[in-house]
């Protein structure tokens, strides 16, 4: 190998500082050890690496395959995590929940159940309904509402009074106590009938809703 040749962006035989090369190149371990392998062996005779460098390097070096080895065993540890929560939702099938969501469904005339939660009480409480292509089909005024979590059963009915398409539509919720804004948001409650992995990780189905399971809020005995 002759000196002055490139290793991964290094020239051999020149002094070199390794730290910070792994992370910005993904450099594995036996390409940091083949250059400092390298670089001892074409170093210059009449300035050779002092003990204090060659130390330093070493030290990079090891901290390079702590961090391989850290990366392998995080991940083993997620995969196994993964192994057990997927195990244990089908158990959710039949269950009703209540999850984080903007979206409900309207099927056979019947809508999910919406839910919103507001931090403190509101003297003015709004839920708007969305369909797929943001155009607003129905605005619910609910008046005063204590703080907490509430549910409202919407009718499937737009602003005119004429029942909506089925499909999914999105819910948005504002409220006012006074002239000042109540810090709220929405959920949505329904019946697990299915689990869906087709996009690479686990969904709830609740009819054609999505939910990922870190979005549950509350589970309970369906019916």
């Amino acid at each position: 190998m002759e000196i002055g040749k490139t290793i991964n962006g290094v020239k051999v035989g020149e002094e070199q500082d390794f730290s910070g090369v792994a992370e910005r190149q993904g450099m594995g371990k036996d390409q940091f050890l083949q250059l400092l392998t390298a670089q001892l062996a074409h170093q210059d005779p009449m300035n050779p690496l002092e003990d204090k460098e060659f130390i330093a390097q070493l030290a990079q070096f090891s901290m390079v395959e702590q961090s391989v080895a850290t990366n392998k065993h995080l991940e083993m540890l997620g995969m196994s995590v993964g192994a057990v929560v997927n195990a244990q939702l089908p158990s959710l099938i039949g269950k009703e929940i209540t999850a984080a969501g903007d979206l409900a469904t309207v099927v056979d005339g019947q809508s999910t159940t919406l839910g919103f939660a507001l931090e403190e009480a509101a003297t003015d409480v709004t839920l708007r309904v969305m369909d797929q292509s943001g155009k607003e089909v129905r605005t619910i005024t609910l008046g005063s509402r204590p703080a907490g979590q509430h549910d409202y059963q919407w009718d499937g009915l737009d602003r005119e009074g004429k029942r909506v398409p089925e499909g999914i539509y999105q819910i948005e919720v504002s409220a006012l106590n006074g002239q000042d804004v109540v810090e709220s948001g929405t959920r949505l409650t329904g019946l697990v009938d299915g689990l869906d992995f087709s996009r690479g990780y686990p969904e709830l189905m609740v009819g054609d809703l999505r939910l990922r399971p870190a979005d549950i809020i509350e589970v309970r005995n369906g019916g």
